[in-house]
Formats: structure tokens, sequence, C-alpha cells
């Protein structure tokens, strides 16, 4: 018994044992550091999606917008792939707020957000520009797509009906198109897709 303890000491006492010992520790640092960069990633993937989303509408904010708009300019020019943008606005917003509220307004907003959404696919980037302007920019799309989305999400949001108006009154918007060309920036494509708002309009609306 004696010489089985005296074994027993003289491991504990051993280099081996106190490497060991060393090992097991320096591995448990390293996975719980693992873990803390883990959550700290995923933390600040988190923070960053927030900042980057308007949290009404679920889109990307303005910043956000732009600063991938630019990403996916560059990757059609290599790529050669079409894309156009389409600027939508909500249709005599002001009136909806003075007339229904602004938490009416909020829920108007809200609904057309989400049907941009839904509409793209994943390869399309959409954002709220600001108050009442969305836009969305359209992968592999030429002027006659971007037209079909946009009659699309036209009809599909006058159809909708919206808590806080009256049951036969809905919402309508206007949009304007652009297919980007290689040679001008993404200021020149937003004034022309602008321009062409602008006239939808005036020519009535919706």
């Amino acid at each position: 018994t004696m010489e089985t303890v005296q074994a027993g000491t003289d491991y504990r006492d051993s280099t081996y044992w106190a490497v060991l010992n060393a090992s097991v520790a320096i591995c448990s640092i390293i996975v719980a550091l693992s873990l803390i960069a883990a959550c700290a990633t995923d933390t600040i993937k988190e923070i960053r999606t927030i900042s980057n989303t308007d949290l009404l509408p679920g889109l990307r904010n303005r910043r956000a917008f732009d600063e991938e708009v630019h990403s996916a300019l560059a990757k059609s020019a290599r790529a050669s792939v079409p894309v156009s943008l389409a600027i939508m606005d909500i249709d005599h917003f002001k009136l909806v707020n003075d007339t229904y509220g602004h938490q009416t307004g909020d829920r108007v907003i809200a609904q057309l957000g989400k049907l941009i959404l839904e509409m793209p696919r994943e390869s399309d980037l959409s954002g709220r520009l600001g108050g009442e302007e969305f836009a969305g920019l359209l992968w592999n799309a030429d002027l006659a797509g971007a037209r079909l989305f946009a009659e699309g999400l036209r009809s599909s949001f006058e159809a909708q009906r919206l808590d806080g108006m009256p049951r036969k009154k809905g919402c309508t918007i206007s949009v304007g198109v652009a297919q980007w060309q290689n040679s001008e920036d993404f200021d020149d494509l937003y004034a022309r897709a602008d321009a062409a708002l602008y006239r939808a309009k005036n020519a009535g609306r919706n």
C-alpha cells in the first residue's frame, strides 16, 4: 500500500503530470476563448444588421443600400450582367398622415416594405431611402424586366387593404425605373430613375 501511495505521489510530482495539467488548462482556455469569440462575432453581426436596417419596413437603410449598390454595380460590370434601379414613392403620403394619423402612415410604410421584401429575388437589393421613398436594385434585369417588377409591385400594393384606413380606400405608389449603363456612376443612374418617377407622378400617379 505504501508503495502504491508513493507511486501515485511520484506520478503527481512528475514532469509528465505537470505538462498534462498545463495542456488541459491551455485547451480549456482556448475552448473558452473560441466560445467568447463566436459569441462576440454573432453579437457584432447582429449589431451590424440592426444598424443597417430600417426597422419600420425591415429593409436596408439608405447608408447600407448605397454601400451594397456600389459593390453590385462593380460586380455587374465585371460579369456583364444587366441591372436596373427602381425607385418607389407612396402617393399622397402626407395626406395619409394628416387624414388617418402617423400610426396609419407607419403601417403603410411597413406594408410596402413587406411587399418589397417578398417580391425580389435573393440577388436583388432593396432599401428605404427615407420618408416614403424606397428603392430596389434588380440583378440580371434589363429595362423591360424592371418595368415588370415595378408593375407587379404597383398592382400588389394598390390591392392592399390597410388597418386604420376606410375599407375601400387603399394607397398607391408611383415607380421610376432605369437600366444601368456601364459608363455612369450610381448618382447618374439614380437621377435617371428619379426623373422617371417624377414623370409617373406628373402623369397622374399610380
